[in-house]
Protein backbone atom coordinates (compact mmCIF):
# COMPACT_ATOMS: atom_id res chain seq x y z
CA UNK A 1 0.00 0.00 0.00
CA UNK A 2 2.94 2.33 0.75
CA UNK A 3 3.97 1.30 -2.46
CA UNK A 4 0.68 2.42 -4.02
CA UNK A 5 0.59 5.88 -2.19
CA UNK A 6 4.09 6.92 -3.25
CA UNK A 7 3.22 6.14 -6.65
CA UNK A 8 -0.10 7.85 -6.81
CA UNK A 9 1.94 10.82 -5.49
CA UNK A 10 4.50 10.46 -8.27
CA UNK A 11 1.53 10.60 -11.07
CA UNK A 12 -0.19 13.55 -9.25
CA UNK A 13 3.40 15.73 -9.58
CA UNK A 14 3.55 14.65 -13.15
CA UNK A 15 -0.03 15.57 -13.58
CA UNK A 16 1.16 19.36 -12.69
CA UNK A 17 4.73 18.95 -14.34
CA UNK A 18 5.86 20.25 -11.07
CA UNK A 19 9.90 18.84 -11.43
CA UNK A 20 10.40 19.71 -7.57
CA UNK A 21 7.61 17.60 -6.38
CA UNK A 22 9.02 14.87 -8.73
CA UNK A 23 12.11 14.92 -7.77
CA UNK A 24 11.01 14.41 -4.07
CA UNK A 25 8.40 11.28 -5.02
CA UNK A 26 10.76 9.61 -7.23
CA UNK A 27 12.99 8.29 -4.17
CA UNK A 28 9.88 6.53 -2.51
CA UNK A 29 8.99 4.87 -5.20
CA UNK A 30 13.09 3.71 -6.02
CA UNK A 31 13.00 2.49 -2.33
CA UNK A 32 9.13 0.25 -2.55
CA UNK A 33 9.61 -3.60 -2.64
CA UNK A 34 6.66 -3.26 -5.04
CA UNK A 35 7.94 -1.18 -7.54
CA UNK A 36 8.91 -3.34 -10.53
CA UNK A 37 6.16 -3.16 -12.67
CA UNK A 38 5.15 -2.30 -15.55
CA UNK A 39 2.94 0.63 -14.85
CA UNK A 40 6.14 1.97 -11.99
CA UNK A 41 8.68 1.63 -14.21
CA UNK A 42 6.87 3.50 -17.06
CA UNK A 43 5.55 6.34 -14.63
CA UNK A 44 9.21 6.37 -13.21
CA UNK A 45 10.27 6.95 -16.95
CA UNK A 46 8.07 9.87 -17.41
CA UNK A 47 9.63 11.43 -14.14
CA UNK A 48 13.06 11.29 -14.96
CA UNK A 49 12.21 12.80 -18.85
CA UNK A 50 10.58 15.52 -16.90
CA UNK A 51 13.88 16.35 -14.69
CA UNK A 52 15.75 15.27 -18.28
CA UNK A 53 17.72 12.10 -16.77
CA UNK A 54 18.29 10.37 -19.66
CA UNK A 55 19.95 7.34 -18.54
CA UNK A 56 17.61 6.48 -15.98
CA UNK A 57 14.84 7.51 -18.13
CA UNK A 58 15.60 5.18 -21.24
CA UNK A 59 16.49 2.19 -18.45
CA UNK A 60 13.02 3.01 -16.81
CA UNK A 61 10.86 2.76 -19.87
CA UNK A 62 12.85 -0.31 -21.19
CA UNK A 63 11.72 -2.11 -17.96
CA UNK A 64 8.53 -1.43 -18.63
CA UNK A 65 8.41 -2.64 -22.04
CA UNK A 66 10.37 -5.70 -21.55
CA UNK A 67 7.60 -6.52 -18.89
CA UNK A 68 4.75 -5.22 -21.02
CA UNK A 69 5.69 -4.71 -24.50
CA UNK A 70 2.10 -4.20 -26.12
CA UNK A 71 0.60 -1.79 -24.37
CA UNK A 72 0.27 1.64 -26.46
CA UNK A 73 0.98 4.64 -24.05
CA UNK A 74 4.55 2.24 -22.58
CA UNK A 75 5.73 2.77 -26.48
CA UNK A 76 4.90 6.42 -26.92
CA UNK A 77 6.01 6.95 -23.78
CA UNK A 78 9.35 5.30 -25.15
CA UNK A 79 8.98 7.18 -28.31
CA UNK A 80 8.32 10.66 -26.57
CA UNK A 81 12.00 9.67 -24.13
CA UNK A 82 13.86 9.47 -27.96
CA UNK A 83 11.94 12.35 -29.32
CA UNK A 84 13.03 14.66 -26.18
CA UNK A 85 16.58 13.26 -26.67
CA UNK A 86 17.10 14.08 -30.56
CA UNK A 87 16.85 10.56 -31.68
CA UNK A 88 14.22 10.85 -33.76
CA UNK A 89 14.37 7.71 -35.75
CA UNK A 90 14.01 5.26 -32.92
CA UNK A 91 10.93 7.56 -31.43
CA UNK A 92 9.13 7.20 -35.10
CA UNK A 93 10.08 3.44 -34.84
CA UNK A 94 8.18 3.31 -31.58
CA UNK A 95 5.01 5.20 -32.55
CA UNK A 96 4.67 2.94 -35.38
CA UNK A 97 4.82 0.12 -33.13
CA UNK A 98 2.48 2.32 -30.93
CA UNK A 99 0.41 2.36 -33.75
CA UNK A 100 0.32 -1.24 -34.66
CA UNK A 101 -1.56 -1.57 -31.18
CA UNK A 102 -4.20 1.60 -31.34
CA UNK A 103 -4.40 2.20 -34.72
CA UNK A 104 -5.99 5.98 -35.69
CA UNK A 105 -5.20 7.48 -32.38
CA UNK A 106 -4.46 11.19 -33.51
CA UNK A 107 -1.56 11.11 -30.44
CA UNK A 108 0.10 9.01 -32.48
CA UNK A 109 -0.10 10.87 -35.54
CA UNK A 110 0.96 13.83 -33.78
CA UNK A 111 3.94 12.84 -32.00
CA UNK A 112 5.06 10.97 -35.84
CA UNK A 113 4.53 14.95 -36.80
CA UNK A 114 6.36 16.58 -34.39
CA UNK A 115 9.76 14.06 -34.88
CA UNK A 116 9.07 14.79 -38.60
CA UNK A 117 8.66 18.41 -37.97
CA UNK A 118 12.31 18.83 -35.53
CA UNK A 119 13.41 16.73 -38.30
CA UNK A 120 13.21 19.66 -40.21
CA UNK A 121 10.49 17.41 -42.68
CA UNK A 122 8.01 19.66 -42.75
CA UNK A 123 5.80 18.34 -45.71
CA UNK A 124 5.89 14.54 -43.69
CA UNK A 125 5.00 16.58 -40.43
CA UNK A 126 1.62 18.22 -41.91
CA UNK A 127 0.33 14.99 -43.64
CA UNK A 128 0.70 13.74 -39.76
CA UNK A 129 -0.51 17.16 -38.06
CA UNK A 130 -3.33 16.60 -40.90
CA UNK A 131 -4.07 13.23 -40.12
CA UNK A 132 -4.58 13.76 -36.44
CA UNK A 133 -6.81 16.51 -37.15
CA UNK A 134 -8.99 14.69 -39.45
CA UNK A 135 -9.49 12.07 -37.14
CA UNK A 136 -9.89 14.81 -33.62
CA UNK A 137 -11.03 17.91 -35.30
CA UNK A 138 -10.54 19.70 -32.19
CA UNK A 139 -7.04 18.44 -31.66
CA UNK A 140 -5.54 21.44 -31.19
CA UNK A 141 -2.53 21.20 -30.80
CA UNK A 142 -1.85 19.42 -34.35
CA UNK A 143 -3.98 22.04 -35.49
CA UNK A 144 -1.68 25.08 -34.42
CA UNK A 145 1.33 22.26 -35.35
CA UNK A 146 -0.47 23.16 -39.22
CA UNK A 147 0.15 26.68 -38.56
CA UNK A 148 3.52 26.13 -37.98
CA UNK A 149 4.52 24.36 -40.60
CA UNK A 150 2.76 26.09 -42.96
CA UNK A 151 4.67 29.12 -41.46
CA UNK A 152 8.09 27.42 -42.12
CA UNK A 153 6.95 26.93 -45.42
CA UNK A 154 6.44 30.54 -46.43
CA UNK A 155 2.26 29.73 -46.95
CA UNK A 156 1.35 32.19 -45.02
CA UNK A 157 -2.45 32.46 -45.86
CA UNK A 158 -2.41 28.78 -44.57
CA UNK A 159 -0.75 29.53 -41.63
CA UNK A 160 -3.30 32.39 -40.16
CA UNK A 161 -6.30 29.34 -41.24
CA UNK A 162 -4.55 26.87 -38.84
CA UNK A 163 -3.89 29.23 -36.19
CA UNK A 164 -7.08 30.98 -35.99
CA UNK A 165 -8.47 27.50 -35.91
CA UNK A 166 -6.10 26.66 -33.28
CA UNK A 167 -7.17 29.79 -31.13
CA UNK A 168 -11.11 28.86 -31.73
CA UNK A 169 -10.43 25.69 -29.61
CA UNK A 170 -7.82 27.26 -27.27
CA UNK A 171 -8.81 30.84 -26.97
CA UNK A 172 -6.89 31.58 -23.33
CA UNK A 173 -3.61 29.77 -24.98
CA UNK A 174 -0.68 32.29 -24.75
CA UNK A 175 1.30 30.67 -26.83
CA UNK A 176 -0.86 30.37 -29.36
CA UNK A 177 -1.25 34.24 -29.49
CA UNK A 178 2.48 34.53 -29.81
CA UNK A 179 3.02 32.71 -32.59
CA UNK A 180 0.23 33.93 -34.30
CA UNK A 181 1.06 37.73 -33.29
CA UNK A 182 4.47 36.57 -34.66
CA UNK A 183 3.28 35.60 -38.33
CA UNK A 184 0.96 38.48 -38.52
CA UNK A 185 3.88 40.75 -37.44
CA UNK A 186 6.37 39.31 -39.19
CA UNK A 187 5.38 37.09 -42.21
CA UNK A 188 2.00 38.76 -43.08
CA UNK A 189 2.73 42.75 -42.50
CA UNK A 190 0.57 43.23 -40.03
CA UNK A 191 2.05 44.89 -37.60
CA UNK A 192 -1.01 46.17 -35.58
CA UNK A 193 -2.88 42.85 -35.64
CA UNK A 194 0.36 41.38 -34.62
CA UNK A 195 1.11 43.65 -31.70
CA UNK A 196 -2.81 42.74 -30.35
CA UNK A 197 -2.33 39.09 -30.36
CA UNK A 198 1.20 39.55 -28.68
CA UNK A 199 -0.28 42.04 -25.70
CA UNK A 200 -3.28 39.23 -25.84
CA UNK A 201 -0.22 37.27 -25.11
CA UNK A 202 1.88 39.00 -22.45
CA UNK A 203 -1.71 39.99 -20.75
CA UNK A 204 -2.97 36.28 -20.67
CA UNK A 205 0.72 35.19 -19.00
CA UNK A 206 2.67 38.40 -17.84
CA UNK A 207 5.54 36.23 -16.72
CA UNK A 208 5.99 34.87 -20.24
CA UNK A 209 9.89 36.25 -21.60
CA UNK A 210 8.95 35.11 -25.11
CA UNK A 211 5.71 37.20 -25.17
CA UNK A 212 7.51 40.18 -23.51
CA UNK A 213 10.02 40.21 -25.87
CA UNK A 214 8.43 39.62 -28.88
CA UNK A 215 5.77 42.50 -27.89
CA UNK A 216 9.04 44.41 -27.12
CA UNK A 217 10.59 44.31 -30.55
CA UNK A 218 6.71 44.74 -32.27
CA UNK A 219 6.29 48.14 -30.31
CA UNK A 220 10.17 49.21 -31.32
CA UNK A 221 9.42 48.42 -34.80
CA UNK A 222 5.58 50.59 -34.25
CA UNK A 223 7.74 53.47 -32.93
CA UNK A 224 6.54 52.89 -29.49
CA UNK A 225 9.98 53.07 -28.20
CA UNK A 226 8.71 53.53 -24.66
CA UNK A 227 6.34 50.89 -24.72
CA UNK A 228 9.03 48.51 -25.94
CA UNK A 229 11.64 49.88 -23.33
CA UNK A 230 9.01 48.50 -20.51
CA UNK A 231 8.55 44.78 -22.39
CA UNK A 232 12.15 44.02 -22.58
CA UNK A 233 13.03 45.20 -19.56
CA UNK A 234 10.82 42.55 -18.48
CA UNK A 235 12.03 39.80 -20.68
CA UNK A 236 15.23 40.45 -19.35
CA UNK A 237 14.21 40.29 -16.04
CA UNK A 238 12.43 36.84 -16.98
CA UNK A 239 15.00 35.68 -18.42
CA UNK A 240 18.15 37.40 -18.46
CA UNK A 241 19.71 34.77 -20.55
CA UNK A 242 17.36 35.88 -23.61
CA UNK A 243 20.48 37.50 -25.74
CA UNK A 244 18.55 39.02 -28.50
CA UNK A 245 16.33 40.73 -26.06
CA UNK A 246 19.60 41.97 -24.68
CA UNK A 247 20.97 43.03 -28.31
CA UNK A 248 16.98 44.86 -28.89
CA UNK A 249 16.85 46.79 -25.67
CA UNK A 250 20.27 48.29 -26.89
CA UNK A 251 18.62 49.12 -29.53
CA UNK A 252 15.90 51.03 -27.38
CA UNK A 253 18.53 53.00 -24.91
CA UNK A 254 20.18 53.92 -28.13
CA UNK A 255 16.55 55.70 -29.52
CA UNK A 256 16.38 57.42 -26.26
CA UNK A 257 19.70 58.89 -25.66
CA UNK A 258 21.09 56.76 -23.01
CA UNK A 259 24.94 55.37 -24.51
CA UNK A 260 26.10 54.24 -21.43
CA UNK A 261 22.92 51.77 -20.78
CA UNK A 262 23.19 51.08 -24.73
CA UNK A 263 26.73 49.82 -24.20
CA UNK A 264 26.03 47.88 -21.39
CA UNK A 265 23.27 46.04 -23.10
CA UNK A 266 25.02 45.09 -26.19
CA UNK A 267 27.89 43.92 -24.38
CA UNK A 268 25.72 41.45 -22.34
CA UNK A 269 24.17 40.61 -25.51
CA UNK A 270 27.71 39.38 -26.98
CA UNK A 271 28.54 37.90 -23.84
CA UNK A 272 25.36 35.46 -23.88
CA UNK A 273 26.10 34.70 -28.07
CA UNK A 274 29.17 33.65 -27.03
CA UNK A 275 27.72 31.02 -24.84
CA UNK A 276 26.91 27.31 -26.26
CA UNK A 277 23.91 27.04 -24.92
CA UNK A 278 22.56 30.14 -26.29
CA UNK A 279 21.66 29.56 -29.63
CA UNK A 280 19.29 26.96 -28.56
CA UNK A 281 17.85 28.99 -25.04
CA UNK A 282 17.23 31.94 -27.54
CA UNK A 283 16.18 30.82 -30.89
CA UNK A 284 13.48 33.34 -30.49
CA UNK A 285 12.00 33.93 -33.94
CA UNK A 286 11.55 29.76 -34.26
CA UNK A 287 8.32 27.81 -32.65
CA UNK A 288 9.17 26.77 -29.00
CA UNK A 289 7.34 23.46 -29.42
CA UNK A 290 4.05 23.08 -27.19
CA UNK A 291 3.89 19.48 -24.97
CA UNK A 292 3.30 16.02 -25.85
CA UNK A 293 -0.38 15.05 -27.30
CA UNK A 294 -0.91 13.08 -23.66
Amino acid sequence: MAAEAALDRLRACLERSDAKCVAVAIPAIESGKSWDCAECQETLARAFLLLRRKTEAFGAIARAVELDGGKYGYLMTQGLIHQRFDDHVEAIRSFLLADRIEPRNPGTFYSLGMSFFLLKEYERAGRHFKHAVEIDPRFDKAEFMLGIVEAFSSRTAEAKTHLQRALSLQPGNAFYHLHYGIVLSRLSGDLAGGVRELETAANLNPDYAFARFNLGRAYLQAGRVADAKQELEAAVRLRPDLARAWYQLAAVYRRLGNADEAGKALARFELLRKEEKDAEQDDADAPFIPGPAR
